[in-house]
């Protein structure tokens, strides 16, 4: 048998390259690709892992240390300069002498409120050198709101009497006018014994009205 000559049988198994083929090489668009798509991941990958931050914002004002405004007292209207009446603010009745009665020291008494005569008063201002001060006198009976006896002590009965003598008005009859803002009436106060013209709670009609300590019930205030 021939024999295969050696430089054949190192050549058996094995595909010979082609002549003139270049060496495999990836396409040059191949790394524009990874140029691209490896920043891009980098940047989700930073944007994903740093934490949120809200924007900033800015700082809150300091707290004011100024007092808080507050309304002033409102003002008392003014007197009447004309007739009026006396309601009292708890009972919604009028302050009057006894209907038909024109007796000086007769006890006022309160009643419904209608047209009259004795429910209309008149306000007279009084200089006495110690402040505002007036007298009141009844329409009807041309007598002064006054005190029994001019006294001071509680419980005292408020009566009509003849407005003073040649010698001017009675200790008794100078009376001021207290405004109450909360309630919009006032209180008639005595000069001479700084208690006022009150009315006992919850009366009715025909009751006597007498001379009390000025507190803040309602029976002790009166609208004009």
């Amino acid at each position: 048998m021939p024999q295969t000559s050696q430089g054949s049988q190192a050549g058996e198994g094995a595909d010979p390259a082609p002549a003139g083929r270049p060496p495999e090489h990836p396409p040059r668009w191949s790394w524009w690709l990874v140029g691209i798509v490896i920043p891009l991941v980098g940047i989700a990958v930073t944007v994903l892992t740093v934490p949120s931050q809200s924007p900033n914002r800015p700082p809150a004002p300091p707290a004011s240390s100024s007092p808080a405004t507050t309304r002033p007292p409102a003002s008392p209207p003014p007197l009447p300069v004309g007739l009026f009446r006396l309601t009292n603010a708890d009972s919604l009745m009028c302050l009057s002498p006894p209907p038909g009665n024109s007796t000086p020291a007769a006890g006022l008494v309160q009643g419904d409120c209608d047209a009259r005569p004795e429910q209309f008063w008149r306000l007279r201002r009084e200089e006495t050198g110690t402040g505002v001060v007036y007298s009141v006198r009844n329409q009807h009976t041309g007598l002064c709101l006054s005190v029994d006896a001019a006294h001071k002590e509680n419980d005292v009965t408020v009566t009509q009497y003849l407005c003073g003598d040649e010698n001017g008005l009675f200790p008794d009859q100078f009376w001021s006018f207290r405004y109450d803002t909360l309630r919009h009436a006032w209180r008639l106060v005595s000069r001479n014994s700084g208690k006022c013209v009150a009315l006992p709670a919850g009366s009715g009609d025909g009751e006597q009205a007498l001379q009390e300590d000025c507190d803040g019930g309602t029976w002790t205030l009166w609208r004009t």
